[in-house]
C-alpha cells in the first residue's frame, strides 16, 4: 500500500542531485517569505520612504522588467538556463543586500531596477532549467512540486517573519533583509552542483548542419499554436490575482466577514497547494495537458459565481460557506498552475526554448500589471460588474483552450506517455512482490 501511495509522491523518474534543485527551491521561498509581507514598512519605516514613491519606484521596476524579459529569454539560449539562473540569483541577492544602504529614493529606483533586471532573468531561466535537469514526462511533476514548495516556503517565511516583528526595533527589519538576500545567494550556489545531461551541457554549442541554429522572436510570433495558447493563459491567470486583490476588500467590506475569516482562507489555500498539488499532479500526468488547464479555468469560473452568491448568504454561516468555496477555488489554481507551466514548455522547441519562455513570461507580466486596475475599477462599480464578467471571461476562455487542442502537436499534450506510466507501476509491483517474499520467508 505504501508503494503504491509512493507513486502520488514521487517523479516518474529519479534524478542525480535534484534534491539540490528542491533544497534551492524551498530555500528561496522561505528567504521571500521573510521579506516581501514587511517590503514596504522597511523602505517606509527604516529607510525613510514616502508611500507613493515606494510604489512609483516598483512600478517603474516591474515595467523595466517586463522590458528586459525578450533579452532575458535570448540570454537563456545562448548561456543556458542553469548558468544564467546562477548570475541572476547571486545578483538578485547583492542587490537586496544594497537595499540595506537606501535612504533616498534614487538610490532605490536604481537599486530596484537592477534588481528588476536581474529578476527578469530569473523566471525564463528557472522554466528552462527544469526542462534541461528532467526528462519530459517528469516535468510537470517538477512544476507542482515547484508551486507546493514555494507555498511551503513563503508561508513558514511569513509566520517567521511575523514572529520576529512583533518584538519591535528596526534591527529585525535589517535581519529579514538580510536573511532574503543570502537565502537568495544561497540557493543559486546550490545549482552549481546539479548534474545536466550531456546534451544540455554546451547550449551555445548546439548545431544543425554544422551551423548554430538560427531563430529568433520572429519564430516565436509566428508560432500561431503557441501564441494562441499564451493569450489564453494570460486571460486564465486573472483568475490567480483574485485572492490577493479582490477578495481582501470584497470579503471585508462587502461581505462584512471578520478579518480572522479571510486570513483562514489564505492559510487554507496555502495548506491546500502543499498538501494536495504533487498528489493531484500525478493524476493530471496520465490525462491531457489542455483537459487539466481546461477544468481549471472552468473550476474558476464556477467559484467565482458562488463568491457572489455570498452577497446572499447569512452572516452566521458567512465564514463556513467562504471556506467552501475556497476550497472550489484552490482546486482550480492546482489544475490550471502545473499543467499551463508544462504545455508551454512542451510547445517550445529546445534551441529556442529560452525565447519562448520568455514570451510564455510576459503574457503572465500583463495579468499582472492589468489585474490591479482592472479589479479594483470594476469592484468598485459593484460586485455585480466584477464576478459576472470575470466569470464570463474565464469560463469562455477555458473552453477556447478545448478548441485549441486539436490545433497542437500530440506529444505536447501528454505529460506523461502511457507506456512510461506503466512501466513505473510495474517497477512498484515488481518491489511489492520482493518485499513480500522476503516477509514470506522470515
Amino acid at each position: 500500500m505504501l508503494r503504491r501511495l509512493r507513486l502520488f509522491f514521487s517523479p516518474p523518474h529519479t534524478v542525480p542531485r535534484s534534491q539540490l534543485y528542491a533544497s534551492s527551491v524551498f530555500i528561496s521561498s522561505l528567504g521571500r517569505g521573510l521579506w516581501v509581507p514587511f517590503a514596504l514598512l522597511y523602505f517606509h519605516l527604516v529607510a525613510g520612504l514616502p508611500l507613493p514613491l515606494i510604489g512609483l519606484g516598483l512600478t517603474i521596476g516591474g515595467l523595466w522588467s517586463m522590458a528586459f524579459t525578450p533579452l532575458a529569454g535570448v540570454l537563456v539560449d545562448r548561456l543556458g538556463a542553469r548558468r544564467l539562473l546562477i548570475g541572476a540569483q547571486i545578483a538578485s541577492g547583492v542587490c537586496m543586500l544594497a537595499f540595506l544602504f537606501v535612504y533616498s529614493f534614487i538610490m532605490f529606483l536604481v537599486v530596484e531596477m537592477l534588481l528588476a533586471t536581474a529578476q527578469a532573468a530569473q523566471d525564463p531561466a528557472f522554466s528552462s532549467l527544469v526542462a534541461e535537469l528532467f526528462p519530459p514526462e517528469d516535468r510537470d511533476w517538477w512544476f507542482g512540486f515547484n508551486r507546493a514548495a514555494s507555498n511551503l516556503g513563503i508561508g513558514l517565511g511569513g509566520l517567521l517573519a511575523g514572529a520576529a516583528v512583533s518584538l519591535g526595533g528596526t534591527a529585525i527589519y535589517h535581519g529579514l533583509l538580510a536573511s532574503n538576500a543570502l537565502s537568495t545567494i544561497v540557493a543559486g550556489l546550490l545549482l552549481l552542483g546539479l548534474i545536466l545531461p550531456a546534451r544540455h551541457a554546451l547550449p551555445q554549442l548546439r548545431k544543425t548542419e554544422g551551423k548554430r541554429e538560427r531563430g529568433g522572436y520572429g519564430v516565436v510570433l509566428r508560432d500561431r499554436p503557441f501564441m494562441g495558447f499564451v493569450l489564453i493563459q494570460a486571460v486564465l491567470c486573472l483568475s490567480y490575482m483574485v485572492l490577493e486583490i479582490v477578495l481582501p476588500p470584497y470579503v471585508l467590506s462587502n461581505l462584512h466577514a471578520p478579518a480572522w475569516g479571510f486570513s483562514m482562507l489564505y492559510t487554507l489555500n496555502t495548506f491546500m497547494v502543499v498538501v494536495v498539488q504533487m498528489p493531484l499532479m500525478r493524476l493530471l500526468m496520465k490525462h491531457k495537458r489542455t483537459r487539466g488547464i481546461g477544468a481549471g479555468g472552468l473550476v474558476f469560473a464556477f467559484s467565482f459565481l458562488l463568491f457572489l452568491a455570498a452577497l446572499v448568504v447569512p452572516q452566521v454561516l458567512m465564514v463556513p460557506y467562504l471556506i467552501v468555496v475556497m476550497v472550489i477555488y484552490t482546486f482550480g489554481e492546482l489544475l490550471l498552475s502545473p499543467s499551463q507551466v508544462g504545455l508551454s514548455m512542451a510547445l517550445a522547441p529546445e534551441e529556442l526554448r529560452g525565447r519562448y519562455m520568455a514570451v510564455s513570461g510576459l503574457g503572465y507580466g500583463l495579468s499582472g500589471a492589468l489585474a490591479p486596475v482592472l479589479f479594483t475599477s470594476l469592484l468598485t462599480l459593484g460586485p455585480l460588474f466584477l464576478w459576472l464578467p470575470l466569470t464570463a471571461l474565464i469560463g469562455g476562455t477555458a473552453c477556447l483552450t478545448f478548441v485549441l487542442e486539436r490545433h497542437l502537436p500530440a506529444d505536447a499534450l501528454q505529460a506523461l506517455p502511457q507506456e512510461v506510466e506503466i512501466m513505473v507501476q510495474e517497477e512498484v509491483l515488481q518491489e511489492e512482490a520482493h518485499v513480500g517474499e522476503l516477509i514470506g520467508r522470515k
